[in-house]
């Protein structure tokens, strides 16, 4: 397939144009003099930025630039500058935009979606507008108008149920998640505000603006407007908001309603919780799963008249559930929150991913399970150059995305509701696809169903943009949380039976790096797994053989994609085989 057509609407969190209105407040705080000043803060929408590019534009027209840590951390040392300032950082993977502000006598200027929000709050305008003219809008900087914006931020936020009462919005020192480094509460907060305007569509200066225009009395009514159904969350849980969700099994199957995706919508504002099939009349009943009569933190069961689906949510949304049948039968799959503004041709979107691909063909009276890495790339135009991936050698790899044959060039229905459809130019595949924004990092997961070579097949491609792993210092503690984990086996020949585990919990049992291969770009933990990184390309890592593994198969080979959102997804093989056939979902508990 050559080419998707989302709709032509902007990127969610880009900074869009917007009305402004006016600042207002007083209260001097800005600097008579120049002065030489060394500002440090972190980068994050939850996840440390690394690598970004970081900007400052000075009451003076001073200017001074530096790039940020791989723990998202910065220094800028300033010469010659009169303060306030104002602080853009850019995003690597999808030159998102994030902005801030240093006050008169400050030192810290953390660059968060919340102190963008704060920002366009505090000046009443596009923070792209205040940073090319921020001599005509340093003067809005003051004591009183940074308390006023705070108060009327905290208020927002605390309405829709995310608390930030006790920090500082732009000085507030926190640790961003990075690597095997898990972030502290504050950067679970922006976790929360990452997700919810993602869940609501609404970029972070939509949202900055709309509170500039409100006033003390209607903070909470203009913020339920602005966000829509996400603004209603679970107090133990603000991952989990109302609206729409894609949901798919893991091998792209169809589901009841006889279609490969189904869309819901949860209803969180209900009392009790409901969740619908949408364009259907029949509401189900939603509960906090339990266990030993305590409830589970993000995890649901939906009660239907012949099953009951348990869903365990992440971070970012995305969840994981199982649909247990009144015959015991089982069934897993995946869930994501509907973004139907997205487009694809945006500049964010082009780069390479990495992706896991789990099939379900039907052979010789049988359905043969495959799965394994595979790898493309999107460029500026949304066009999809596919790379060929192979597991048959030693260790798996991936060539160079090559320009897709023009066979397999597929035409594509309009985007609804975030999702497309495309059917191949000769008519034997079906694809359906959608997008969403996790973070910095744009995901896609496409579900197929056809035939190949007269064989009837569906399948998933799950992907997200690549990063390059790198290694962790010798001796650091690996991250002792605790997961979930949805899992087919692999089997050792065609002939026998598929061994199935779901819905149980992995155990955070702490490890240490105990050796680094800076050359080969791998590292072992005390449990002696060995994960070789960027392997079979960026973005994915790869464990070989082992036989002291945590995993539910004991030993094997398995091949991760790392999302950086939560959730995880694997395809594991056999020790002796070379066919990936083992398909996994975890999902990271939230904090």
């Amino acid at each position: 397939m050559k080419k998707y057509f989302f709709n032509g609407l902007l990127m969610m969190f880009a900074a869009v144009s917007l009305y402004g209105c006016g600042g207002g407040g007083g209260g001097a705080s800005t600097a008579a003099s120049t002065i030489n000043a060394a500002i440090s803060g972190t980068a994050a929408t939850g996840a440390a930025i690394a690598g970004g590019t970081v900007d400052f534009v000075c009451a003076n027209g001073a200017t001074g630039t530096t790039v940020t840590a791989d723990d998202g951390t910065y220094t800028m040392n300033l010469t010659g500058v009169t303060l306030p300032c104002a602080v853009k950082v850019t995003v690597p993977a999808t030159q998102q935009k994030l902005y801030s502000i240093v006050e008169s006598g400050a030192t810290t200027a953390n660059v968060t979606p919340l102190s963008h929000i704060l920002s366009t709050v505090i000046f009443g305008a596009n923070p792209d507008t205040v940073f090319a003219n921020f001599s005509t809008y340093s003067s809005l900087i003051t004591t009183d108008n940074i308390a006023a914006a705070h108060t009327k931020v905290k208020a927002a936020l605390t309405s829709i149920g995310i608390d930030v009462t006790n920090y500082d919005l732009l000085k507030t020192s926190f640790t961003a998640t990075n690597g095997s480094t898990s972030g502290d509460a504050l950067d679970q907060k922006l976790d929360q505000v990452v997700h919810t305007l993602a869940l609501a569509e609404k970029s972070l200066t939509q949202i900055g603006t709309a509170l500039a225009a409100s006033n003390s009395s209607n903070v909470t009514s203009v913020t339920a407007t602005a966000i829509g159904p996400a603004a209603s969350a679970l107090d133990d849980c603000p991952y989990v908001r109302g609206g729409k969700y894609w949901t798919f099994l893991y091998d792209g199957g169809t589901m009841s309603g006889g279609s490969n995706v189904t869309k819901w919508n949860i209803d969180i504002s209900a009392n009790p919780m409901t969740a619908n099939v949408v364009g259907s009349n029949t509401n189900y009943l939603v509960q906090k799963l339990t266990s030993g009569g305590t409830p589970v933190k993000c995890a649901f069961t939906i009660t239907m008249p012949t099953s009951v689906v348990t869903s365990y949510f992440s971070k970012s949304g995305v969840f994981a559930w199982k649909q247990v049948f009144s015959n015991n039968s089982v069934t897993f799959g995946m869930g994501v929150p509907v973004q139907s503004n997205l487009n694809l041709n945006d500049a964010a979107f082009a780069g390479n991913y990495p992706a896991i691909t789990y099939a379900s063909v039907q052979s010789g009276g049988q359905y043969l399970m495959n799965g394994g890495p595979s790898y493309f790339n999107v460029d500026s135009s949304g066009n999809l150059k596919f790379a060929s991936c192979s597991t048959s050698g030693t260790s798996p790899t991936c060539g160079a995305p090559s320009t897709s044959n023009t066979s397999t060039n597929s035409a594509c229905t309009t985007n609804t509701d975030g999702l497309i459809t495309c059917t191949s130019a000769d008519g034997n595949s079906t694809l359906k696809a959608f997008a969403m924004v996790n973070q910095q990092r744009p995901s896609l997961f496409l579900v197929q169903s056809g035939t190949i070579n007269g064989a009837s097949y569906t399948g998933v491609t799950i992907a997200t943009k690549a990063i390059t792993l790198k290694l962790p210092s010798l001796g650091a503690t690996q991250d002792t949380s605790t997961a979930w984990y949805f899992y087919r086996a692999p089997k050792n020949n065609a002939n026998t039976t598929w061994n199935f585990y779901s819905g149980d919990t992995i155990s955070g049992t702490a490890t240490t790096v105990a050796s680094l291969n800076s050359v080969d770009s791998f590292y072992t933990i005390s449990s002696g797994l060995s994960y070789y990184l960027n392997k079979p390309t960026d973005g994915m890592y790869w464990i070989p053989n082992v036989t002291n593994s945590s995993f539910p198969n004991g030993s094997g080979k398995s091949i991760s994609l790392n999302t950086g959102g939560g959730w995880t997804i694997r395809t594991s093989s056999m020790p002796t085989s070379t066919v990936y056939d083992g398909f996994d979902i975890f999902i990271s508990k939230p904090n």
